[in-house]
């Protein structure tokens, strides 16, 4: 089975089996971005069932109020970075569709190689978004759920790196009309996670 199932189906609705076939298969997409955003969406999931474990124990209505914002960011985060799963196969086929029927030096190709640069790093800005969501869940979350809670951030801290790595891969192939404003938002992330 190749990547290019996806097409077919959003990442999301795929069976976990067939979208890990498509990430074994030798073609390029789903790819190393594609993961790092289900990742993502897998740990803000997570973060979301802790919440709502959290929220059957909550005893007063200002803990219940906040667990239940917390519920709706975390939904909000696994849906964009499911989303961004899918956007970051697109944006990469767009790509190697661009260089084969348009060539390197096309605008064609520029603007789908600025495409697949937003995507991570939309990608590695969600996580970066859920990773500070979950620092106001932590004094919320049951004991018996710290597993999961670590997990989702495990999951959400590879959703950021991944996007990132993926990001700086592009970065050298970008038209110089792109290229400072990629690298401004490349920068400006590094920045927020390494406080």
């Amino acid at each position: 089975m190749g990547g290019r199932v996806t097409a077919v189906k959003p990442v999301v609705e795929l069976a976990v089996g067939e979208y890990l076939s498509g990430l074994a298969a030798a073609t390029p997409v789903p790819g190393g971005g594609s993961a790092a955003a289900l990742a993502g969406a897998m740990g803000s999931g997570l973060l979301c069932m802790v919440t709502r474990i959290a929220m059957r124990k909550a005893k007063d209505a200002p803990a219940q109020e906040s667990l239940r914002w917390l519920e709706i960011e975390f939904e909000r985060c696994m849906e964009d970075l499911g989303v961004l799963s899918q956007e970051d196969i697109d944006a990469y086929d767009g790509v190697m569709l661009a260089r084969k029927e348009a060539g390197k030096e096309s605008r064609r190709f520029a603007d789908c190689v600025a495409e697949a640069t937003r995507v991570p790093l939309d990608t590695a800005d969600a996580a970066d978004r859920a990773l500070r969501i979950a620092d106001r869940l932590r004094p919320l979350a049951l004991p018996v759920t710290a597993s999961d809670f670590e997990t989702g951030c495990y999951l959400l801290e590879t959703a950021f790196k991944g996007g990132m790595a993926n990001a700086a891969i592009n970065l050298p192939d970008l038209h110089p009309d792109h290229r400072e404003q990629f690298q401004q938002r490349y920068e400006g992330l590094s920045k927020k996670r390494s406080k």
